[in-house]
């Protein structure tokens, strides 16, 4: 029946998510910002630091403590290791902080209502440290469903079924002058990007030149 039907999806969808867990190395340790590299440089490891983690804390009310499964690396980050990123949507890392990206984990430990061990867990918006142990606020982040791995690998989340692929279809076909059609020719300034290198794939899919 629709019930018997359920239990089991969710029963896979455990056990997917069990699987991707243990399929990741799991280390106690931080990247932090060392350096800065120069203006129109590679960033290089030396930019960076891998330290322990910090001790196990109690969570405060509606945090979550979770493990870090994927992170998002995209073009854009270079920008945030300038002193001056140069753009509003986004802030500058801070010498001996956290490099921090999208990411993706699951709960360990909860203190927030509507969250619970096991739970996949999305933080979309770059604020996921680069670590193996996180401290995350609940409004931060959005519970994946329990049955998505059924239908799609959660790291797509971090990628076109997410926030870059929403952007670049609402920027396509909500901001364009006129959606691209058979035949058009399109110019993407920023193609190299996560956002403009998946408008180029569904322009291609309309037909266009790009």
């Amino acid at each position: 029946d629709a019930g018997r039907c359920e239990r089991a999806r969710c029963e896979a969808a455990r056990r997917q998510r069990v699987m991707l867990r243990n399929s990741i190395r799991r280390l106690s340790s931080v990247v932090t910002l060392r350096a800065r590299p120069s203006p129109n440089t590679a960033v290089t490891s030396a930019c960076f630091t891998i330290t322990n983690g910090a001790p196990v804390s109690p969570l405060k009310p509606h945090q979550l403590r979770c493990t870090t499964l994927l992170l998002s690396v995209d073009p854009f980050l270079r920008c945030r290791f300038n002193a001056d990123p140069g753009v509003a949507y986004t802030s500058a890392y801070e010498i001996d902080a956290p490099i921090a990206s999208a990411g993706l984990g699951v709960v360990t430990e909860s203190n927030s209502e509507g969250f619970e061990p096991g739970d996949l867990v999305l933080e979309p918006f770059d604020a996921w440290p680069w670590a193996d142990e996180v401290v995350l606020d609940a409004s931060r982040v959005a519970r994946v469903p329990r049955a998505l791995p059924l239908l799609l690998p959660p790291s797509s989340l971090l990628g076109v079924v997410g926030q870059v692929g929403l952007t670049a279809y609402c920027g396509l076909h909500h901001h364009c002058a006129a959606p691209p059609a058979d035949g058009d020719v399109l110019v993407v300034s920023g193609a190299a990007g996560a956002v403009g290198s998946a408008v180029g794939q569904l322009a291609r899919r309309s037909g266009a030149a790009v």
